[in-house]
This record gives structure tokens, sequence and C-alpha cells, in this order.
């Protein structure tokens, strides 16, 4: 799996909230459309580290990514939440 795709596309995402201007209208329309989204990236494959210092070096505004291992009976309590 290339996770290069997704995290271009967070940066990308990351520097449009940030580019909203800061006019009362639009700093209202930003914190409706750019709230913070959490991306969760789950797996313990060979390039896990890889992708880890990759995101630590991203300094996203908007966007928190976390990575963890999850068995399979914690993906339906992850969806759940």
């Amino acid at each position: 799996e290339d996770f290069g795709i997704l995290l271009d596309t967070l940066v990308t995402l990351d520097e449009k909230a940030s580019n909203i201007k800061k006019t009362p209208s639009q700093q209202q329309q930003k914190s409706t459309l750019f709230s913070r989204i959490v991306v969760i990236v789950t797996g313990k494959g060979p390039q896990k580290s890889y992708y880890q210092d990759k995101i630590k070096s991203l300094h996203l505004s908007h966007i928190a990514i976390f990575t963890m291992w999850l068995t399979p009976s914690d993906y339906p309590k992850l969806l759940g939440c």
C-alpha cells in the first residue's frame, strides 16, 4: 500500500484549511468546513517506521494522524466511536 498518496492529499487539505481568509464570515465557514480532522492508520507492516517518521515531519495544523496496531476485534470499536 502506498500511503504517500494519502499523505500528499492530507498536506494539500491542511494547506487549503490554513489559507482560508480571516474575514468573520469566512472564519465561521472555516470552523464548519475544517474543524479538526483525525486520521488513524492501522497496521504493522515493514514500512511503518518510515511512514511514522514522514508523518512527524509534516507539521500539520488542522489534521492529526495517529498510527496504531489493532486486533480484528478492535476495528468495530474504533469505527463505533
